[in-house]
């Protein structure tokens, strides 16, 4: 599991970096569209229509993927404080979860003296940036499935015919981007034993809790302690806002020197270690 997918450096323009889950999530949207347009003229569709329904659905997909992060994994007075008090921010990932200067903190992280602990640098705009990462699948299907009904039912177009190029195409593009997320490592299955599973991370200690991962901005102390002591698992404050929403792509809250990828690395630290060998997720 790899957060960056590969990288290489460009004469002037410097360090490319292609972060895993878009990368792969692309891949996925440029297949879906491809496939469709292929197969349009032998449902008698136009295919410049599928191109632009396609086109469009990407775009409202991302824009419901974010407005369902904001409104349900609980983060949205993190945004806010992003902007008016970022200095209350606990960032997430590769930062050291306590600090007394600026200096002991990830590069473009401040440190919070009083509180003794680093945030991110103030930025009113985070909400915007989705390459950071914070998206809802379920807010971008149903943005997406929203505005492919207006498209249809607006040009007149058959929507049973629609539906059969959509009934591969969706699940296609969820593939790519459910293994971007595994590459991540913000998404992962339950503890398992078996064969067929990976050490998550690899070499790192047994979490207790097989949750499912999701992007947090509480520092990784408090994610490690009693019943979130997985590394991605839901924080207790988390829980008791009743959030249900999951989010890909890892945290808009981790260290900006990763690139688009953004996330925390699910690197199991040494307050999530446990007794015994290390079980696998599937």
């Amino acid at each position: 599991m790899d957060p960056v997918l590969f990288a290489f450096e460009l004469p002037v323009i410097g360090k490319v970096t292609f972060p895993s889950y878009f990368t792969l999530l692309t891949v996925g949207f440029a297949f879906a569209t491809l496939l469709t347009w292929r197969d349009a003229k032998g449902h008698q569709i136009d295919p410049d229509r599928v191109i632009d329904i396609n086109l469009y659905m990407v775009i409202f997909g991302v824009i419901g993927a974010r407005v369902m992060h904001l409104i349900a994994d609980g983060h949205f007075m993190e945004y806010v404080n992003m902007c008016f008090a970022p200095e209350t921010v606990h960032a997430v990932g590769n930062v050291p979860t306590s600090c007394t200067a600026d200096a002991q903190c990830a590069p473009y992280f401040l440190c919070n003296v009083a509180a003794g602990h680093c945030h991110p640098p103030r930025d009113c705009l985070l909400a915007l940036k989705v390459w950071r990462g914070g998206l809802a699948y379920y807010g971008g299907f149903i943005f997406a499935v929203a505005f492919a009904f207006y498209y249809i039912r607006k040009h007149r177009l058959p929507f049973w015919r629609i539906a059969d190029l959509a009934g591969y195409a969706i699940p296609l593009g969820l593939f790519w981007g459910r293994l971007g997320c595994f590459l991540n490592g913000c998404c992962f299955g339950k503890v398992t034993h078996g064969h067929f599973g990976v050490t998550f991370p690899k070499g790192g200690a047994r979490p207790p809790s097989p949750r499912r991962c999701r992007s947090t901005p509480r520092s990784s102390t408090s994610r490690c302690s009693a019943s979130a002591s997985s590394p991605c698992a839901t924080s207790s404050s988390d829980r008791a806002s009743g959030s249900t929403a999951r989010s890909s792509g890892g945290s808009p809250f981790s260290t900006p020197s990763v690139g688009s990828s953004s996330s925390s690395s699910a690197t199991t630290t040494a307050e999530c270690s446990a007794t015994g060998s290390p079980p696998r997720s599937s």
